[in-house]
């Protein structure tokens, strides 16, 4: 997989109360400045008042996949083992009818036939088994269900949620910004996760080795088993339940560490702020 993922960052995050008019602040989208506001979308300050949905195929042998969006969600599934993919992209546009969709090199490329702004925002659909996927999302949910398995998961989110599920995955590396995380029936090799304010909970992971870097939000392993667990958080709890470790290392500011369940943590290493270590009774 290349090291490179499309460029996705939120420039200007802006959280709104409920019944607020809906406002995106500027996402930078692989250098297009992408906001969206009472459910129009704008590139470069240009509106896109033209959307439809095209479909694309991805045929099994089609190697390494980097999707991204910019405010939309994706949500993705792998086909059955052998079987070609087919995703359907959201097509944003100026003009009305216009753009393009092709895969090239593993990321899906939207193009004008007419000269005006054209976007893929939003992504659903399968991808073959065994592919090494990379998404990526401005502001937008981002769910990856992979029963049949992925040879590398990579995913960066900015302030939506993360939810991935379903089975082998080889190589995993997770970043969020607000969103919160989950990660559920996962097999994998070694697991990055890092979170900013968002909550994290794992279940049912296998892999050699979990890395987990939190700023405050909640961290929960459940049924984890690991050669090596390392977390790092600022002000943020974590939960460990029915976990088996080799080894296990927290460093927290200000968080406890609550212990439920049966855990077998191997050698233990806490390095807690102000906070302590503390074991849940009952069910």
């Amino acid at each position: 997989m290349s090291a490179a993922l499309i460029r996705v960052a939120l420039l200007v995050p802006v959280l709104l109360a409920p019944g607020a008019c809906g406002f995106v602040g500027d996402v930078d989208f692989d250098g297009v400045a992408v906001r969206e506001h009472d459910g129009l979308v704008y590139a470069d300050n240009v509106a896109l008042r033209h959307v439809r949905w095209v479909m694309v195929d991805v045929p099994a042998d089609a190697g390494a996949l980097e999707l991204a969006s910019a405010t939309r969600d994706i949500r993705v599934a792998t086909a059955a083992p052998g079987m070609p993919g087919r995703l359907e992209a959201q097509l944003f546009s100026e003009l009305e009818g216009d753009g393009s969709m092709s895969l090239a090199r593993g990321r899906l490329e939207a193009s004008s036939t007419a000269g005006g702004k054209v976007l893929v925002n939003g992504l659903r659909g399968t991808v073959p088994a065994g592919t090494p996927l990379a998404l990526s999302n401005g502001s937008g949910a981002i769910s990856a269900q992979f029963e049949h398995g992925l040879s590398g998961l990579h995913v960066k989110a900015g302030t939506g949620a993360v939810d991935a599920a379903g089975g082998p995955a080889g190589a995993i590396d997770v970043k969020s910004g607000t969103g919160d995380v989950s990660l559920a029936d996962v097999a994998g090799e070694r697991a990055l996760i890092s979170c900013g304010t968002g909550r994290l909970n794992v279940t049912r992971l296998k892999c050699t080795r979990l890395e987990v870097q939190t700023g405050t939000g909640s961290v929960g392993l459940k049924g984890l088993g690991a050669e090596a667990l390392e977390i790092e958080t600022g002000t943020a709890d974590v939960r460990l339940e029915d976990c088996t470790l080799g080894t296990t290392r927290v460093k927290s500011g200000t968080g406890d560490v609550r212990l439920a369940g049966t855990n077998d943590l191997g050698a233990v290493s806490y390095e807690l702020g102000t906070g302590n270590v503390r074991r849940e009774s009952g069910p």
